[in-house]
């Protein structure tokens, strides 16, 4: 079930390489004097509880509960993946797992699609490692599966946005480091999530 689609339909940490920008990925944000920059958990649970709240006030019930799982992990993952400097494959493996087994249960004719669609964005999003080994984070592959998961195949669409929104930061951060910016990464989880929750609620909002 594509959740985005209808009002009804499915939804997907890391970080990437700007030698591949826009990218992102696992690994902590910092301050200007190189500290953690840590998540609000209060922040992090009234955006998760809002955005929650909506699912279920534009969805019906069943994908409402989709959606919900999906914003949990959209906004939970990566906000605990730029406090602690990256988030365990096993905890995104276990979301992905979760939102598929959701969909098998409440949506069972779409989840085929929705497993057929995480494994092509994940294989997708590990293209650049064929050039570079450090070019894409295992976060953001993880959880571009877990994109496919929840949207089906929307989430290419999440992920072109994340692509877009991504590329200013990374001309900024090549701009202001110059050619050395290049190994940089970008918090590209982020950036897929938002991606994810946009790609979520703009069928119903604009339906």
């Amino acid at each position: 079930m594509g959740i985005g689609r209808r009002r009804g339909a499915p939804m997907a940490a890391h970080s990437v390489s700007l030698d591949d920008a826009p990218s992102g990925g696992g690994r902590a944000e910092t301050g200007g004097d190189g500290t953690r920059v840590p998540a609000n958990p209060r922040v992090v649970a009234s955006l998760v509880i809002g955005l929650a709240g909506l699912a279920f006030a534009l969805l019906s019930p069943a994908h409402a509960v989709i959606a919900t799982v999906a914003i949990v992990a959209l906004v939970g993952l990566p906000a605990a993946g730029i406090e602690r400097g990256g988030v365990p494959a096993a905890v995104v493996l276990a979301a992905a797992g979760t939102l598929l087994l959701a969909q098998l249960v409440l949506f069972p004719g779409d989840a085929l699609s929705c497993l057929l669609a995480g494994i092509v964005a994940a294989a997708a999003m590990a293209v650049p490692l064929l050039a570079s080994r450090d070019a894409v984070g295992v976060g953001d592959i993880e959880l571009a599966c877990l994109l496919g998961f929840a949207l089906g195949w929307d989430a290419f669409a999440a992920l072109a946005i994340a692509f877009v929104c991504a590329f200013p930061f990374a001309v900024v951060a090549l701009a202001r480091g110059g050619i050395s910016a290049r190994r940089d990464t970008l918090p590209f989880a982020a950036f897929m999530s938002f991606g994810g929750i946009v790609v979520l609620f703009a069928g119903p909002i604009s339906g």
